[in-house]
């Protein structure tokens, strides 16, 4: 039998990266007050280095969010002993819930445009940064080429990209992450 105070459905949200995540903020508060209502509970949470999260911008990697993932996916289970739950991602989000899923199984993910090639988003995140600058900047050179970027990051420093403080260690964990699993682990 279920405690009183159980949930017959939890969601763990993922927010997606950087800008993405600022752009999507309202929405997903808006979203979890709708599920609320339907009576599925949604967690919402910051990875560490993002949004209202402690630390900085740099801070943020992609094992350290999975483990947050699973954090609060664990603590769902303790406090409100769901039925089912499950995970909740967009974009960057839903890569790291496939990821949590896959080390923690759940029973149901929903993954929105996920991001199915770490290497191949970041490379774009760089060139996004590089018509930003020539575009909206109105710049007639870039400050840095992505082969400078990817230079420092080897060199083991950060990189400026857009106001976010883009880590070595993250650079390291994308463009290592492994293929897009063939079937999702829920």
């Amino acid at each position: 039998p279920q405690a009183e105070d159980s949930a017959p459905t939890a969601l763990v949200f993922c927010p997606p990266f950087a800008e993405e995540m600022v752009t999507t903020y309202a929405r997903f508060a808006t979203w979890g007050k709708q599920l609320q209502a339907e009576g599925v509970v949604a967690l919402r949470f910051h990875p560490f280095g993002t949004g209202e999260s402690g630390g900085t911008s740099g801070d943020f990697t992609l094992s350290s969010a999975v483990s947050d993932a699973r954090s609060v996916a664990e603590l769902a289970r303790r406090r409100l002993g769901p039925a089912r739950l499950g995970y909740f991602g967009l974009r960057l989000g839903a890569t790291i819930a496939m990821l949590a899923a896959s080390q923690q199984p759940v029973d149901l993910l929903v993954l929105w445009s996920p991001v199915i090639n770490p290497a191949q988003y970041m490379k774009d995140l760089f060139r996004g940064l590089l018509a930003k600058e020539m575009v909206h900047e109105g710049a007639t050179r870039v400050r840095h080429t992505t082969a400078e970027m990817y230079a420092e990051l080897e060199a083991g420093r950060s990189v400026d990209l857009m106001g976010y403080e883009f880590s070595s260690q993250l650079y390291r964990e994308m463009a290592s992450a492994g293929k897009w699993p063939e079937t999702p682990p829920a």
